[in-house]
């Protein structure tokens, strides 16, 4: 069998204009451990093997959200070296 080592999952923290963050209730009928109960969380989810992180936010939030006019914007952020440069990908709703 060909199994993965690891997954990566990535997170969006999505506010509305007056700063609240949209949490979702975690369905328990779909969750194959159930000991946890009830909670909340923000939308994210798996990386497939082959997609990207933009691919994946998008996927994730419009199956957990119903969110589909999504527009991805990149920046890069340089901190005081160089070496240290980092890219943000932020993805507005409209």
């Amino acid at each position: 069998m060909n199994e993965d080592i690891f997954n990566l999952g990535i997170k969006a923290i999505i506010k509305n204009s007056e700063g609240k963050i949209l949490l979702l209730r975690v369905n328990l009928d779909q969750l194959q451990v159930k000991d946890k109960g009830a909670y909340w969380d923000i939308p994210g989810g798996r990386i497939h093997k082959g997609s990207t992180v933009e691919e994946t936010l998008k996927r994730e939030v419009e199956e957990e959200t119903g969110i589909t006019a999504i527009k991805s914007h990149k920046q890069t952020v340089r901190t005081s070296s160089p070496m240290n440069s980092h890219e943000i990908l932020l993805i507005t709703t409209t």
